[in-house]
């Protein structure tokens, strides 16, 4: 994925979380926060991961 890449930020009450951007630098994704920095890289390292093969499930259709 060319040109895409995570943000790691620090959000106002101190914890940790992710943005994935597109090449254009749009936001795509923004995670929850995380307490540590490194539970943050590890949600990240798992999307890395895992994301390439992960399916869709849609719960449009679904009654509220």
């Amino acid at each position: 994925m060319n040109g895409y890449y995570f943000e790691v930020r620090k959000a106002t009450n101190g914890q940790f979380f992710f943005r994935f951007r597109g090449a254009n630098h749009e936001t795509i994704v923004v995670s929850e926060t995380y307490t540590t920095r490194s539970s943050c890289d590890h949600a990240i390292s798992l999307l890395r991961t895992y994301a390439p093969g992960a399916s869709i499930k849609d719960n449009t259709a679904l009654a509220a």
